[in-house]
């Protein structure tokens, strides 16, 4: 989630927080924290390329230019579910 205004991403992540948040690690390009918003669950906000090594399963709730510019490679052996279509497979 890019800046934490009331998106549709908020919302996906705080609806999954309170059964899932321990579980959960968020990433925000240009955050330096998460703003209350998840860290009460047991969410951890990390860099893309720690997300992309520790998560099973990998949702895409935003276009940024960070996740578009991934090398394909860091998106081996995850499940992942692109509502954005950034990563054909």
């Amino acid at each position: 989630m890019g800046d934490f205004r009331e998106s549709p991403a908020l919302a996906i992540g705080q609806a999954l927080a309170p059964e899932h948040g321990n579980c959960m690690l968020v990433v925000k390009p240009f955050a330096d924290d998460l703003s209350g918003r998840f860290d009460t669950h047991g969410a951890r906000l990390v860099f893309f390329e720690e997300a992309m090594r520790e998560a099973e399963l990998v949702a895409v709730l935003v276009a940024h230019d960070a996740f578009r510019k991934a090398p394909r490679f860091l998106s081996e052996g995850n499940m992942i579910y692109d509502t954005r279509g950034m990563w054909p497979r």
